[in-house]
């Protein structure tokens, strides 16, 4: 299984084209070609791809078409622009689409190589994004539906509503570090790209998180023989297992 990413190379220059999906199969990507607009667009639609490499001045994409049509068909797709015909227009014309960048033939491949592997990373992000935006939403829901049992006359006591709430916050918690492990581990590629202030401030977050996470998992072990749950005990148990691999990480960083 490939883990670097997946490139989809559209290009009607068939020396340009099957030369460097070659070069980016040897640094380890899986790479699909297209030799037009319309090929490049069919393949959008059947995969998932990580980025974009697409010539200007090819068939069926003169007025960049086949990125007007990228950004509704795979939302979020970095899409690199390259063209051995550069004009002003069709530059002034990146610059308002969602292009990542716009390299002009011949290209240099260590330069490609390194834009390639800051998309892929981008994509990645955009997905951890949009899975954080819909857990949140259910997240939501979930809260809701506890505060209108707590707001109504409880036969049984407090007990079982306050369990489940805890255990849905700590899922969301537990969930929420996983994602946290993840967006760390990406940056951790892209740190060379990356300010030193920034990598700074990103490295205090993540303490922060440690030291909040070792409190949470501190108290409830204190709380277990109060909460007696099965699910809380469980959660407990998968947050300590990512305070240990957050642990790891800063012994290893």
């Amino acid at each position: 299984m490939n883990e670097r990413g997946k490139a989809l190379l559209a290009d009607d220059e068939e020396l340009f084209r099957e030369t460097t999906a070659d070069l980016l199969r040897k640094a380890g990507y899986t790479c699909d070609c297209a030799s037009d607009a319309a090929q490049a667009a069919q393949l959008i639609c059947a995969c998932c791809y990580d980025v974009l490499i697409s010539d200007i001045k090819m068939p069926g994409n003169a007025a960049l078409e086949l990125v007007l049509q990228a950004k509704e068909t795979a939302q979020g797709l970095p899409i690199i622009l390259v063209t051995g015909y550069p004009t002003l227009q069709t530059a002034v014309r990146a610059v308002n689409l969602p292009v990542c960048a716009y390299l002009i033939k011949p290209i240099d491949f260590g330069d490609l190589l390194l834009l390639v592997q800051q998309c892929v990373i981008q994509r990645d992000l955009y997905r951890t994004a949009v899975q954080v935006q819909a857990r949140l939403k259910l997240w939501d829901e979930e809260v809701a539906g506890l505060e209108a049992v707590l707001s109504q006359p409880l036969k049984q006591g407090v007990a079982e509503p306050a369990r489940s709430l805890l255990a849905t916050v700590f899922e969301g918690v537990a969930k929420s570090l996983t994602e946290l492990r993840h967006v760390t581990e990406c940056l951790a590629v892209a740190d060379a790209t990356m300010h030193p202030s920034e990598t700074a401030a990103l490295l205090d977050k993540l303490e922060l998180t440690r030291h909040a996470l070792r409190k949470t998992v501190r108290t409830l072990e204190e709380s277990k023989n109060a909460f007696k749950s099965k699910r809380l005990g469980e959660l407990r148990r998968q947050l300590q297992g990512l305070l240990g691999v957050l642990e790891q990480g800063r012994s290893s960083g």
